[in-house]
């Protein structure tokens, strides 16, 4: 959930590499899952996301799975530990935005209202 020290939420989520899993869909391809922290997630953070991850082509690969507070992605099943590191990073790059979009509209909500 996001702090509110500042009078408006401010978003954290952040990808945890201790949940992340893979499992293989056969001699090709493999999907790739790792857990968010937090795991919960309100609505203006999941419209953010969405927004981003529409709004770019590098984005489109990466699913948020609502049950299980995760991303998933796939990649093929013989990427080194070197090219699943940089897809994890574009990860935190989306996260990353996903956070600044949902904290702006919990400022702009809370300007309107003040």
């Amino acid at each position: 959930m996001p702090s509110k020290s500042s009078g408006f939420s401010v978003y954290d989520v952040r990808a945890d590499p201790a949940r992340l899993k893979r499992e293989s869909l056969g001699p090709l391809f493999a999907r790739l899952s790792v857990g968010l922290k937090p795991p919960k997630l309100d609505a203006n953070w999941q419209q953010a996301y969405q927004a981003i991850s529409t709004e770019s082509e590098k984005f489109s690969r990466f699913s948020l799975d609502l049950y299980n507070g995760a991303v998933f992605f796939t990649c093929r099943e013989n990427e080194t530990p070197a090219e699943i590191q940089t897809l994890m990073q574009r990860l935190d790059l989306l996260l990353e935005l996903a956070n600044l979009r949902a904290t702006m509209v919990a400022a702009s909500r809370q300007s309107e209202t003040a």
